[in-house]
């Protein structure tokens, strides 16, 4: 540690000039090998983009003022991402950089619903922190909770969930290992992790005699981290804990009862929907008060990745870069869906008709579904779920790749329930007490009667083909695909229509309803009696869903999206974290179909020209 004149030994200084890590010890070199699936230009991009966050945003090293440091010993900003663009990319990616460069203590705020907790815990496990568990891992390391209590079924108290043993906390800190702890964006949640922060850590930090350094990752920080002063004024008897959630998340490094003075603390507010965050009152203690930085995504313009120097800082940067792969490889959000392919209609305007909206979109979904399955070559849905294969690697390697639909018929959670009737009993379901019994016993198939639906009258699914044919050529058109999508003949498309793809799609709930289902399911699962492995459960589903799924879950191999719901007062963040169909669908971005009334397709167009507005600002 430097010394400044006239200043307090403690002013933060450590990461100015770090000591480089030894290449098998480093945290980026392990995370690194695990963003498989990416081309080089993008694998470049997650790094240099990690590399300007740390450098720009938690080090500072060029804008800290080291008087104002020392004073407030904490700093708040905002990373600005794109709905399903590779956000918690990012997060691991400046979390591992930030271990390297000396940072002590990562916190990861993962959402604020268990199924979102439980999904980003379990990805930092396998990406971040990867590897066999072993003592080598137990040490380099305290990962906080353990994947014994994360990740069981049985419920544990929050003291237990959030216990930090001292004596490990010593230990790891003197060897300047990290603490790494994923925490649920609850307030009783954040008040437990406090508690043991203040129990376990802070006295540990406060005998180092060195500054040590806190950083709390938010993700979706436009959820519950924005202050309500009206709520929080009245502190309602309800609503108002809920509306604690900012004041929680300060209290982390911040609390009432005061913390070490050698502790210092950055905090990163992730979102792809910042304007409340922007907007929010001065005595919000996270309100982004230091930075400002934009991630940025694949498409065919902007300016490069600096591929041979991912830590040039002084590289020009854009919203998006050129990647050299092509659509294939591309981040097609509303620039896509909404701009440059309107002419491959990707956007359907729905009619008065609430069944026959349903029934179409259904039929394009099953038929994207069919020619999805044609191109893979792999196992379909119906004959992979009641297959058993010897290991994990071959469940994943043959059976049919993740097919998802997202039916939004409302916010209601009872609305969800009927809109999985609606659709059960439209496939040929007699009534809704048996469609509902389907849905409670979590196996919910489409029926053999739509089967003989299709054979009865065909030519309302031919049209799908036909119109994904169109859309294909308009694609190719606009971004130059080379080669072109194949198709194939719909006797190829009924037969696996019938055969696999109609018997093997499940109708599934996701809310917050008991009797719904927590998340998908896309990870294989061992038999216990007879060791094998089985596909996973939601190889072909039908989510139907709301609020839920608006925020942070993501659905693998989503192509159709049938959204009924509208509002009377639409809010900007909301709509914009609704559009899930946003992601890298660029291999099938021809089958890709959003179905909705022209009104809220037009708000939707509007908030994407509004969302890249504000993006760009950010980044100039």
């Amino acid at each position: 540690m430097k010394a400044v004149p006239g200043h307090s030994q403690l002013v933060e200084h450590v990461y100015f000039n770090p000591p480089s890590p030894q290449e098998a010890d480093s945290w980026w070199e392990r995370y690194k090998a695990q963003l498989v699936g990416l081309t080089d230009t993008a694998r470049a991009s997650v790094e240099a983009d990690s590399r300007y966050i740390l450098q720009r945003g938690i080090l500072a090293a060029d804008t800290a003022e080291p008087e104002e440091w020392s004073f407030r010993r904490s700093r708040t900003g905002l990373v600005m991402g794109s709905v399903q663009s590779g956000k918690t990319a990012s997060m691991l990616g400046v979390s591992a950089l930030a271990i390297d460069h000396g940072i002590d203590v990562i916190v990861v705020l993962a959402g604020t619903r268990l199924s979102l907790w439980r999904q980003t815990y379990e990805r930092l496990v396998q990406q971040l922190d990867s590897g066999e568990e072993n003592a080598q891992k137990f040490k380099r390391r305290l990962l906080c909770p353990a994947p014994g209590i994360a990740l069981s079924n049985q419920t544990q108290t929050l003291r237990t969930t959030y216990r930090l043993p001292s004596a490990q906390v010593r230990q790891r800190l003197r060897q300047g290992r990290p603490l790494i702890i994923v925490a649920m964006k609850q307030t009783d949640h954040l008040h437990a992790l406090a508690a043991s922060l203040r129990d376990n850590v802070f006295k540990a930090v406060k005998e180092l005699g060195r500054p040590v350094h806190m950083l709390v990752l938010d993700d979706e920080a436009d959820d519950g981290s924005v202050l309500d002063a009206i709520v929080e004024s009245s502190q309602d008897p309800i609503y108002g804990n809920l509306k604690q959630i900012p004041r929680a998340i300060a209290n982390l490094w911040d609390p009432p009862q005061g913390s070490p003075e050698n502790l210092f603390s950055t905090y990163i507010a992730y979102t792809a929907t910042p304007q409340a965050n922007l907007l929010q009152e001065d005595h919000n203690p996270l309100a982004p008060r230091d930075f400002l930085i934009s991630l940025r995504t694949p498409l065919d313009i902007g300016h490069p990745v600096d591929t041979t120097d991912p830590g040039n800082l002084n590289a020009p940067r854009s919203s998006t870069y050129p990647e050299a792969a092509g659509i294939r490889s591309y981040y097609t959000g509303g620039e896509v869906f909404y701009r440059r392919a309107e002419a491959a209609k990707l956007c359907v305007a729905t009619t008065n008709s609430v069944q026959q909206d349903l029934a179409d979109a259904v039929r394009a979904f099953l038929v994207a579904g069919a020619i999805r399955l044609n191109r893979s070559g792999r196992i379909g849905p119906a004959s992979a779920l009641a297959k058993q294969f010897d290991t994990k690697q071959e469940a994943l390697a043959k059976a049919a790749l993740p097919h998802s639909m997202l039916y939004h018929p409302s916010a209601e959670i009872q609305h969800h329930f009927q809109g999985a009737e609606d659709l059960l009993i439209w496939a040929g379901i007699q009534d809704r007490a048996t469609a509902r019994g389907m849905l409670d016993a979590g196996n919910a198939r489409l029926p053999r009667a739509l089967v003989e639906q299709l054979l009865a009258d065909p030519a309302p699914w031919v049209r799908w083909l036909e119109k994904y044919r169109a859309s294909a050529e308009a694609i190719e058109q606009e971004f130059g695909v080379l080669p072109s999508a194949s198709f194939p003949d719909w006797q190829t498309v009924e037969n696996l229509l019938i055969r696999e793809v109609i018997p093997g799609t499940r109708i599934a709930v996701v809310n917050s309803d008991p009797n719904a289902d927590d998340r998908p399911a896309y990870a294989p699962s061992q038999d216990t009696d007879t060791g094998k492995w089985k596909a996973p459960r939601d190889l072909c589903t039908i989510f139907v869903s709301g609020n839920v799924m608006a925020r942070g879950l993501t659905l693998e191999g989503m192509t159709t999206a049938l959204f009924q719901r509208s509002s009377a007062n639409p809010l900007a963040d909301t709509q914009m974290q609704m559009q899930r169909w946003f992601g890298y669908r660029g291999s099938y971005i021809e089958l890709c179909r959003v179905f909705a009334s022209s009104d809220q397709l037009s708000l939707f167009r509007d908030y994407h020209d509004v969302d890249e507005a504000v993006r760009n600002s950010i980044t100039e």
